[in-house]
């Protein structure tokens, strides 16, 4: 086995709270928005107290979500009917405008993923392989890029991933940054130390729609099976889309995994489920400093800003032992600018990962064979 690692809220607000249970899935009500919302008042910290947890918590259902929470208040992506509802218990309710200018000739479709896949490793095949590792419900592939040297199966993994949530573009723009530069004279340098497994699309079916969610109104980060509560499904790993990645930290431990997202401006660090510490807390902070302070970002840990369960990070952290972040960028007209900026940064991280990390495999000392099983340090 390959192995890799490093050394007072009034109770009107509960019974909304219940009523959001008995809420049904976004294609029986109308269209979903944003919006920032706040008890009367605007309380600080009232999303920490007993009421406001079980308040948020109901966010965890199909074609609900909490997105993000600046100072005292907390955005959510929800249908109509739950913001009108929130303004009628006494919620303050500022809906956030769409903005659609992020797919434009600057920003790619589903249509041209593939395109783009293909054109950029052409002739890069000696390093570069396109496969496909699972599919929607909808029979949409997802599609992932092995770059790697000659003989290099022993290297360390990178996993770069975009787009689990189908409206934050510019995490596939990253993506597709960091896969052409894997493919140039610099990333090739590196093929020596690391292999790069980039995913751009996670969510095809939000991708293709422009929404956060699949077409089952699911949340696929929210959806991983380390940290999970129940809500918007009875089980972890309810999505074909986060099984196919669960199935790829499995056959392809990495060493470290960054998974990008919009729109903040955080290096996000585990957990997010729990105000608990990692162990490793004091590299996995040194680290995201390292790739914060190139791309100009705040490192945080996930649960400081906000609690989010069944997340991605949490879950290739706290079962497959990956050094797991997710990147929060702003996402303006043009990526150019944005992509650049995490380009440098994850290629200045890389120096550092090699001072900390090892690689190697666990044979057993009778045959020399390959076993399984797990090392701790």
């Amino acid at each position: 086995m390959e192995v890799c690692g490093f050394p007072g809220v009034p109770m009107k607000h509960l019974l909304l709270a219940l009523f959001l249970t008995m809420i049904p899935a976004r294609s029986a009500l109308a269209e979903s928005g944003d919006a920032w919302i706040s008890p009367a008042g605007c309380p600080a910290g009232w999303q920490r107290t007993d009421a406001g947890v079980a308040l948020l918590k109901r966010f965890n259902a199909p074609a609900h979500a909490v997105t993000s929470v600046s100072g005292c208040k907390v955005r959510v992506t929800a249908p109509r009917e739950t913001l009108s509802l929130l303004k009628a218990q006494g919620y303050t309710v500022e809906p956030v405008a769409p903005v659609h200018v992020k797919i434009a000739s600057t920003y790619g479709t589903w249509d041209t993923v593939g395109e783009r896949i293909m054109s950029i490793v052409a002739g890069s095949e000696d390093v570069a392989s396109v496969e496909t590792i699972g599919f929607t419900a909808q029979g949409l592939p997802i599609r992932a890029i092995l770059v790697a040297g000659t003989d290099s199966a022993d290297l360390p993994l990178i996993r770069i991933t975009g787009a689990h949530h189908g409206n934050e573009r510019i995490s596939t723009e990253i993506a597709f940054g960091l896969l052409e530069w894997a493919v140039s004279n610099q990333g090739r340098a590196w093929l020596s130390t690391f292999r790069f497994h980039i995913i751009p699309v996670v969510n095809p079916e939000g991708y293709r729609s422009d929404t956060r969610f699949n077409d089952l109104d699911m949340d696929l980060n929210r959806d991983y099976g380390f940290g999970w509560e129940s809500g918007q499904t009875q089980e972890p790993l309810s999505q074909k889309e986060t099984r196919a990645m669960a199935l790829q930290g499995l056959l392809r431990p990495a060493l470290l995994q960054i998974d990008y997202h919009s729109e903040a401006e955080y290096m996000n660090t585990v957990f997010d489920y729990t105000p608990f510490a990692s162990d490793d807390e004091p590299l996995v902070l040194e680290l995201a400093d390292t790739y914060a302070l190139g791309a100009d970002l705040v490192t945080t840990v996930g649960y400081d800003w906000y609690q989010a369960t069944g997340s991605s990070q949490d879950h290739h952290y706290g079962l497959d032992g990956h050094f797991s972040y997710t990147v929060e960028t702003l996402e303006p007209s043009s990526p150019v600018a944005i992509v650049e900026e995490n380009v440098d940064a994850f290629a200045g991280l890389l120096p550092s990962l090699t001072q900390h990390a090892f690689c190697g495999r666990l044979v057993s000392a009778v045959d020399g064979a390959g076993v399984q099983g797990r090392l701790h340090l």
